[in-house]
């Protein structure tokens, strides 16, 4: 196979990848859960009676985008190991950017 067509496979191959990724992550106490697909994509929010318990507008504001974080890190993580696979080559997570950088 010439490089231009392994290149093309390696693409689609990782396209297709890109739409399969899907990480559910829950906070700590299980009232935050967050469904994230590859790319940084939140396909799906949820907060159960515990994200209202006790806790300011603040603190639930900060466990969502910290449920979100570790997420997208799993997402990258799980992205980079599967792309690592198809290029044979390593593919370091911190590579495909995050959205939501704390910096």
């Amino acid at each position: 196979m010439d490089p231009k067509q392994q290149f093309q496979q390696q693409s689609q191959k990782i396209e297709q990848l890109a739409h399969q990724i899907e990480v559910d992550h829950s906070s700590d106490d299980s009232a935050v859960r967050v469904v994230m697909g590859a790319g940084g994509a939140i396909k799906d929010l949820e907060l159960n009676h515990r994200a209202f318990q006790a806790t300011s507008g603040n603190e639930l504001g900060q466990k969502i985008l910290d449920t979100i974080r570790q997420a997208e890190t799993q997402a990258q993580e799980q992205m980079s190991a599967r792309m690592s696979e198809i290029l044979g080559t390593d593919v370091n997570p911190r590579d495909l950017d995050g959205r939501l950088d704390e910096s």
